[in-house]
């Protein structure tokens, strides 16, 4: 790779880092309110279908996550690329 290829990916790869968590942000303020007690059942079965996506999305969230800041790390060091 050419060193404006990586310079190039580097910000792409810090931009979603930063865009996943500003998303976990948003949807922890939201699980924050689901938490909260529910007056109506309806609400309490809506709550339950909202939870689950939000588990998984966190852990390959968090996946995604470490696997963009082993990469950074690799091309701060000059490793990127190299198998």
């Amino acid at each position: 790779m050419t060193k404006e290829e990586v310079i190039f990916l580097k910000s792409m790869l810090v931009d979603r880092r930063k865009n996943i968590l500003e998303m976990v942000q948003r949807l922890a303020a939201a699980w924050q309110e689901l938490e909260e007690p529910a007056i109506e059942l309806e609400e309490e079965a809506q709550k339950a279908s909202i939870a689950k996506p939000y588990d998984k999305l966190d852990e390959s969230r968090k996946i995604e996550i470490e696997q963009i800041d082993l990469a950074l790390i690799k091309m701060s060091v000059g490793d990127y690329g190299i198998c």
